[in-house]
């Protein structure tokens, strides 16, 4: 999608599989024990002090937390990130898919949760409005996988709570569709779906209603934490006769899931309106997968554009209907509605603070820690000529090390029924490393003279990613300056798997490598596809073979020599 203009539609795994791109965290345990485990080819390790080969000693027991071997004691091979909220999304508004009215992603927020009918509907029973408030307030155990406060404390390391407030249902005084064939999606259809229909009203403008309605039954204040007149986050779950999977017969495409921004400013004092908006049918939390009869996969998904996070998967299609590639490996919450949120997101958000390498040491090793339980996770960057530049707005490596625990394991124990025809229809079952390819350069946006346009590590309000998952949304900033036009089509993407085989899974349609243990590196025993790293055997994967995008070199090699079921430990080589 082009920044801005459509902005974030999410879309539920029920209502359309075969356009997510969906990867599955696994679940079980893997408890190795002491093994020797290899790869094909040797791969040199001089001056390891781990006695590093091309074998891999595991153990269940689990090792130190990061640590180095260094040439004296005032070099440091890597540093963590010490002001990983300066950059947020918290702080760079402008950067996100919802702009200004961006929920923020720390602290104990508060959302109004409304429930939504049409005058000629059903009204919501007790039963339903408890379903609701447990999808949105419960425990992960009332929902047999997470609810949307459960998911967010445990992504967030318990920096984001969010609290919703469950309202009383509001009746839109229209009918929902208009049965009469004659009138339907005229002029004279007054009914929602007519009306919008026909642009003379909007979803936004219903939680706009619902707000000014309801400001003499809630304190609006409390959904306002910012101050700025915008409700932070607005949840309509609708109940009606039409549901998205009725697909052509809604010409309006408004009986689906869908994030959105009602307002980005308020210019009446003293009153309040909506901001970003939530919109979906109460079935979406209704899907039975698990224990009990409530999914919150899309109501998390979905939360997640209202926290500023893009979708991951591509919106391009093929003759087919399909996804022509998969950049983000199907692999995260925001590709494809399942497991864990990724390092990168995370970062966004303000919820981890990654580590990086300094360039200081040639040879070192250096654990990480389970992603999930901890947020350990490393950047991989030119340390000489072209230095990170100190921002998430760059283009890197990123490392986390997979588990099948906290957000994974569900969804690795029972798989995702719309994806069992698809890889492993789950997620990935065994710890290992994931690496990401992220290329989220900033390019200025005023573009009515091109010829001034170019990437800039300076930040300001008039900035997009230039790359994006969607390779028609994939904007190619040197072409566009060279020929005044602009173009896309980029081979560049914002955030990409990069499989430990070295072969390039994910830029077709094929949905086979869904859950594939060979994605990851580690150990190859227990499926992982590879013990080591470099750009050499990585090369078929990025577009300029054994370069980054932007023409830089990675001065590091690596190679996994120790893993366990809570770390992993990578031993690393100057090039």
């Amino acid at each position: 999608m082009k920044k801005k203009s459509i902005i974030c539609i999410g879309l539920s795994l029920a209502m359309l599989p075969s356009l997510f791109s969906c990867n599955f965290f696994g679940t079980a345990s893997s408890k190795t024990s002491a093994s020797s485990i290899g790869e094909n080819t040797s791969v040199s390790t001089a001056g390891s002090s781990a006695a590093a080969s091309s074998s891999l000693a595991t153990s269940s027991s689990s090792s130190s937390s990061s640590s180095a071997s260094v040439t004296s004691s005032d070099e440091k091979a890597y540093e963590q990130v010490a002001d990983a909220e300066k950059y947020d999304f918290n702080k760079n508004k402008n950067l996100t898919c919802m702009g200004d009215a961006t929920l923020n992603s720390l602290g104990t927020k508060k959302i109004l949760v409304i429930p939504v009918t049409f005058k000629n509907c059903a009204t919501f029973t007790s039963a339903q409005l408890a379903k609701i408030n447990k999808a949105y307030n419960g425990e992960a155990s009332d929902t047999g996988w997470q609810s949307l406060k459960s998911y967010y404390e445990t992504a967030s390391y318990g920096k984001l709570t969010i609290e919703s407030v469950i309202a009383d249902p509001y009746v839109v005084q229209m009918n929902d569709y208009e049965t009469d064939a004659t009138i339907a999606d005229t002029a004279k259809d007054t009914s929602f779906e007519g009306r919008v229909y026909n642009q003379t009203y909007s979803t936004g403008q219903l939680a706009d209603d619902i707000v000014k309605s309801y400001s003499s039954k809630y304190n609006m204040a409390d959904f306002d934490l910012d101050n700025d007149g915008l409700v932070d986050g607005v949840e309509m779950v609708y109940i009606g006769g039409r549901e998205w999977v009725n697909g052509s017969d809604d010409p309006t495409s408004v009986w689906w899931n869908f994030t959105y921004i009602a307002n980005t400013t308020n210019n009446e004092p003293n009153t309040h309106i909506a901001g970003v908006y939530f919109w979906s049918q109460l079935t979406m939390l209704e899907n039975g997968y698990y224990s009990t009869d409530i999914d919150t996969h899309t109501l998390v998904h979905e939360s997640g554009h209202m926290l500023g996070l893009d979708d991951y998967y591509s919106y391009d299609y093929d003759s087919n209907g399909r996804a022509p590639e998969n950049p983000c490996g199907i692999v995260d919450m925001m590709d494809g509605n399942i497991g864990d949120q990724n390092a990168f997101s995370k970062w966004l958000l303000g919820w981890t603070s990654p580590k990086y390498l300094t360039g200081k040491v040639d040879t070192f090793d250096l654990t990480l820690n389970s992603f999930a339980d901890t947020g350990d996770c490393l950047i991989l960057r030119n340390t000489s000529t072209d230095p990170w530049n100190g921002m998430p707005y760059d283009e890197y490596l990123m490392l986390e090390y997979y588990t099948p625990t906290k957000l994974n394991e569900q969804d690795s124990v029972m798989g995702y029924p719309e994806w069992k025809r698809a890889g492993t229809g789950g997620c990935y079952k065994k710890p290992g490393l994931k690496v990401f390819h992220v290329d989220a350069r900033l390019a200025n946006v005023d573009t009515s003279d091109l010829s001034t346009l170019a990437y800039t590590d300076t930040l300001s309000r008039n900035l997009f990613y230039a790359a994006s998952n969607t390779g028609s949304s994939s904007m190619d900033i040197n072409t566009s300056k060279k020929t005044g036009e602009k173009t896309y089509n980029s081979p560049y993407r914002l955030i990409e798997a990069v499989p430990a085989t070295g072969i390039d899974y994910f830029g077709s349609s094929d949905y086979s490598h869904l859950g594939d243990q060979t994605v990851l590196f580690g150990n190859v025993l227990n499926g992982c596809g590879g013990l080591t790293f470099s750009m050499e055997k990585m090369k078929s994967i990025f577009p300029n073979g054994t370069l980054f995008n932007d023409g830089s070199t990675l001065d590091y090699d690596f190679m996994v020599t120790n893993q366990t079921d809570s770390n992993i430990t990578l031993h690393f080589s100057r090039v």
